[in-house]
């Protein structure tokens, strides 16, 4: 009973800002409080609401409890965050107006190539370097910045056409080949770009429509997986179906240890049993991994616990469970809990701060680059929510600093009086 209650929880709050988007009180279809309490529903909450006895069979039910509250509080922290920061400034914007003609769309164009055929190359190859395989991470702000600059020149087609094409090529393949969220994520983000340079949304309808499609997406990707492997469907879209079709009529296939919210339920369980704390560690572990591993080869020593190649054994080691598979995402509020201990609420209401910073930018002064890196910020948010803070902290920096170098390049010192297409 009392999970049920704490899934109930998070479920109303969760679902909140999508309500109130309903009853027109949130006029945006791209609020990010929107997308991040419908990402931690379907992420943390949906599945366990729904089926909670394999989890049950995997976890107690105390540690599954104090996962949901723990996402609850933190998507309430979110909100309030988002909340302080609009109080304080209302509609204010961060760095005041910066109109579109201030930046030159041959420069954009330039600076959008160079990122799409750096991701192009960081991608298509088996690198010994992580220098390079990183740079496919570049493949948003690349597609970001060539929109924008065929936005502000439509004489820019074709070349702005085949950038994006080349920095979204990695995208394509990896949904085709392996159902990838994130890469999903990131083409359904790009949606938002003409709309926030515009400044016009999609009608309300539409929105529903596609968007509770594009939810059903992303909640049955990861079991499409099996459905290609086994054979019960030829390729991705058929296996969408398949497991679309099943996800409508209340169906779904049985899971196991590695659901996140199972995970996230064990890494509070470890925590607290090893009191092994992380204290933010995550961020100066972010940095040591950056070093070269030929210069330093044992440099996963160096870092903590709870990084990606340690935390595995360790929750297996710790609460003896063996069919836990590697790879697994504890989610960004179990994360968030292991790194900060009961101070998690800080973490995730500096993060509303400054979502509300960003957004403000890019949508009260419609500044072209803090639109760039409001849409790359819904993805970080994705990777924030559905991973863990680490995956979030990389894709901020191959995005954000690419994005700021582009911007800075492009942005002219007199703004012309008037521009193409404006």
């Amino acid at each position: 009973m009392a999970l049920r209650a704490a899934c109930l929880a998070l479920a109303l709050i969760s679902l909140a800002p999508l309500v109130l988007y309903l009853l027109g009180q949130i006029r945006d279809p791209f609020h990010p409080m929107v997308l991040a309490g419908g990402i931690g529903f379907g992420i943390a909450g949906r599945k366990l609401l729904l089926d909670p006895a394999p989890a049950l069979r995997c976890v107690a039910g105390t540690y599954l409890v104090e996962f949901e509250l723990i996402a609850a509080a933190s998507l309430l922290s979110l909100y309030a965050g988002w909340y302080r920061r609009g109080r304080r400034r209302g509609r204010g914007a961060a760095g005041g107006g910066v109109p579109p003609r201030a930046f030159d769309p041959g420069r954009l164009l330039k600076a959008g190539l160079l990122m799409a055929l750096l991701a192009l190359i960081g991608n298509i190859h088996f690198w010994p370097t992580g220098y390079i395989r990183d740079w496919g991470f570049m493949q948003l702000p690349a597609a970001v910045v060539l929109i924008q600059a065929y936005m502000l020149d439509r004489r820019l087609l074709w070349p702005a056409v085949a950038g994006v094409a080349a920095a979204l090529y990695w995208c394509v393949h990896w949904f085709f080949v392996y159902g990838g969220r994130g890469v999903t994520g990131i083409m359904l983000a790009l949606v938002a770009v003409p709309f926030l340079f515009r400044g016009t949304r999609p009608r309300k309808p539409w929105v529903l429509i596609l968007g509770f499609a594009a939810a059903v997406v992303m909640m049955t990707l990861a079991e499409t997986r099996s459905i290609v492997g086994s054979g019960r469907a030829p390729n991705r879209f058929a296996a969408l179906a398949v497991a679309g079709g099943r996800f409508l009529r209340g169906g779904g296939h049985e899971y196991g240890p590695g659901r996140e919210f199972v995970v996230g339920a064990y890494c509070i369980q470890t925590v607290q049993k090893l009191q092994n704390w992380d204290y933010g560690r995550v961020f100066s572990d972010a940095a040591v991994i950056f070093l070269p591993h030929q210069l330093f080869p044992y440099k996963y020593e160096w870092v903590s616990r709870w990084v990606a190649p340690h935390v595995v054994p360790m929750l297996r080691r710790a609460l003896g469970v063996n069919k836990l598979p590697g790879g697994v995402a504890p989610t960004g509020f179990a994360d968030a809990y292991v790194q900060f201990w009961w101070l998690f609420p800080v973490f995730w209401f500096l993060l509303g701060y400054f979502t509300h910073r960003l957004y403000a930018g890019a949508v009260y002064a419609r500044r072209p680059d803090y639109q760039g890196y409001f849409v790359a910020w819904l993805v970080v948010l994705l990777y924030l929510i559905t991973q863990g803070i680490e995956p979030a902290v990389f894709q901020s920096l191959f995005m954000f600093i690419p994005a700021w170098l582009a911007y800075r390049y492009a942005r002219v010192r007199r703004v012309p009086v008037g521009g193409p297409n404006l």
